[in-house]
């Protein structure tokens, strides 16, 4: 009863866990939301944060190109500019290719030498002729300086001026203040004219002035310039400078060197990087007309992310690593380039939405699993306390059935020895009364021990073949003065030649005995009981059936009566310990059989224990 007592105490608990489970989880709802919306913050901050780092790494390579690229006349002093220039640039571009942390970066040089563009040969330095790119001869406007421009086959050209065609020795174009030749190894340049006119290849407007470089000497006076032929009408100038172009191969940017990038300061695998013009929509790596989950402009020049000063010659140019520095503007005209980053699964968002999921699922699966632990619990404990309550019972049923024996054999002792009884007709039944209550306590008790020993492994003890026929006769025999004593009517029915049975004939005998005892018990109003034995060939097993007209059982305890102490509701003062039907169970499955049972309110019942035959051993011919 205590333990009942608890249980009742802890059901209280245990509905005030499952209660808390809803709002434990909506607690844990809302902060994972806040998690994922922390997490998605941080996520996008890094990235970006990446990216500019990319783009940094890939102005200071664009930057190196530029500055090592960079000739002055002082450089090949003594040789004709276009030549010289020409030698110049194809050592460098052959020393590029062996130095450069990315040498294919550069796909070509070229130089204009007053009547076209002509390329460098890595080899042998010496010009030759090549095709037209669209988009090189683009007009510099005045006052723009030299920025990047994107060519008409996507690729993107560094141009520079390196001298002057009229003869004079302009200054060279390096870093502000810095060597003649962008770091040549002949020491500054010298001060010399600025470029003065229309700017190079073509345009409109009045002659300007732009020096290469703010910190030369003053600009000669307009009248020592040599007056132009065809004055000053409109239309195209000649153009008075050497201009160097380097020619970036942009496509190997996108699929090598920026991915690399990418991947070096943002981890692998994630990211899909889209490149392409800052005017267009980056196409690149991705899907067209999805926005990018975070995008930079680049490709401009930027000597402060190389870390480069005015005393860099061309191999402390190729040394320098590139160096954090200020972000592009968005609107920044000179970055002619962008990447834009999409995260694999779809988008950085999607990515975030996904990891919420998961931790939703994950923390929703352990309230489940706590809450289906914390029923599994009380179904367990429920079940305790009613196999608590049920071994009571049967305390109380067994004590009960013990004490009745034990009174009236007592009763009986004390009339024969105080010589109450002195009819020897009165001493024979008080001796049958003792006999038969004996009888009865230790039927009682062997079941007992039978419900013992049958919750051990091994359960058949003296397997052999038995014949059907002997099962029922011995049941019969067990159970015939409580059935001639009840007043039921018995119907044995056996078929001819059953095969035999291999199993342990007592235990079988207890489990068709404890049937009919049952139908004693509880089919008392149809005073009826029937025992047979067939054959059921092709499943290759005997069925002993054991019917009655009794009340039958409701169908919501068919499933209960093979518990262990189980008695259903309608037993009442039925006499019985609840062991029966278990040991029956459990008496089959030692034998490898099995027992249904079928009953309807009001039609009785019908137990079929089902047991299989024995193997059949053919001995040899003599």
């Amino acid at each position: 009863m205590p333990f009942l007592n608890r249980f009742r105490n802890t059901t209280w608990a245990f509905a005030l866990a499952l209660l808390a489970l809803p709002v434990l989880g909506w607690v844990q709802y809302r902060w994972i939301d806040r998690v994922s919306e922390a997490e998605l913050q941080r996520e996008a901050e890094r990235v970006r944060r990446g990216l500019v780092r990319v783009a940094e790494q890939v102005d200071a390579e664009a930057t190196r190109a530029q500055l090592y690229f960079a000739v002055g006349p002082m450089d090949f002093e003594g040789e004709p500019l276009a030549s010289g220039a020409a030698r110049v640039l194809g050592e460098r571009l052959k020393r590029w290719t062996e130095a450069a942390p990315y040498p294919a970066m550069v796909a070509e040089v070229r130089l204009w030498a007053g009547s076209g563009w002509v390329g460098i040969d890595p080899k042998t330095g010496a010009a030759r002729e090549v095709a037209e790119l669209p988009g090189l001869t683009e007009e510099i406007r005045p006052g723009a300086g030299f920025p990047p421009v994107l060519l008409g086959d996507g690729r993107v050209a560094l141009r520079l001026p390196a001298g002057r065609l009229d003869g004079r020795r302009g200054p060279g174009p390096g870093l502000q203040g810095g060597r003649g030749s962008g770091g040549g190894p002949r020491g500054p340049g010298r001060g010399g004219p600025p470029f003065r006119g229309r700017p190079p290849f073509g345009g409109e407007g009045p002659p300007q002035e732009r020096p290469f470089r703010p910190d030369g000497p003053p600009p000669p006076r307009r009248e020592d310039e040599e007056a132009d032929p065809r004055g000053p009408g409109p239309g195209p100038r000649p153009v008075p400078a050497l201009i160097r172009a380097v020619i970036l191969d942009t496509r190997w940017m996108a699929s090598t060197m920026i991915p690399g990038l990418v991947e070096r300061n943002l981890g692998p695998g994630a990211w899909d990087v889209e490149t392409g013009p800052a005017e267009t929509t980056a196409e690149t790596g991705t899907e067209r007309g999805r926005k990018p989950d975070a995008e930079i402009r680049l490709l401009t020049i930027r000597p402060e992310c190389l870390g480069a000063d005015q005393s860099d010659g061309p191999e402390d140019v190729l040394r320098r690593s590139s160096r954090p520095c200020q972000a592009v503007p968005p609107d920044d005209e000179t970055a002619i380039w962008k990447v834009g980053l999409r995260h694999r699964s779809g988008s950085l968002a999607g990515s975030i939405e996904t990891f919420r999921q998961r931790n939703m699922a994950i923390s929703f699966g352990v309230l489940a699993a706590l809450a289906a632990a914390i029923c599994a619990l009380w179904l367990s404990m429920r079940r305790a306390a009613s196999l608590a309550r049920q071994q009571m019972e049967f305390a109380m049923s067994i004590s009960h059935e013990l004490r009745t024996p034990l009174t009236v054999m007592r009763l009986a002792g004390d009339n024969l020895a105080q010589g109450v009884a002195t009819n020897p007709e009165q001493v024979k039944r008080y001796g049958e009364t003792i006999r038969r209550e004996a009888e009865r306590l230790s039927a009682m008790v062997e079941h007992v021990l039978t419900f013992a020993r049958a919750q051990r492994p091994e359960f058949v003890l003296r397997a052999e073949p038995v014949a059907p026929g002997m099962i029922v006769d011995g049941a019969l025999y067990a159970t015939g003065t409580l059935l001639e004593e009840a007043g039921f009517t018995v119907v044995r029915e056996a078929e001819p030649d059953l095969p035999m049975v291999r199993a342990d004939a007592n235990l079988l005998i207890t489990a068709v005995t404890n049937l009919v005892m049952n139908a004693v018990r509880h089919a008392d109003s149809g005073k009826w009981v029937r025992i047979r034995a067939t054959a059921d060939a092709a499943a290759g097993r005997v069925e002993f059936e054991v019917a009655d007209q009794g009340p039958g059982i409701p169908k919501r305890e068919l499933g209960r009566v093979f518990r262990p102490f189980y008695r259903g509701a309608g037993s009442g003062a039925t006499r019985g310990t609840g062991l029966g039907l278990h040991l029956v169970k459990r008496i089959a499955e030692a034998h490898g059989g099995t027992v249904t049972i079928e009953s309807n309110p009001g039609a009785g019942t019908v137990v079929t224990l089902s047991i299989p035959v024995a193997a059949v051993v053919e001995e040899p011919p003599a």
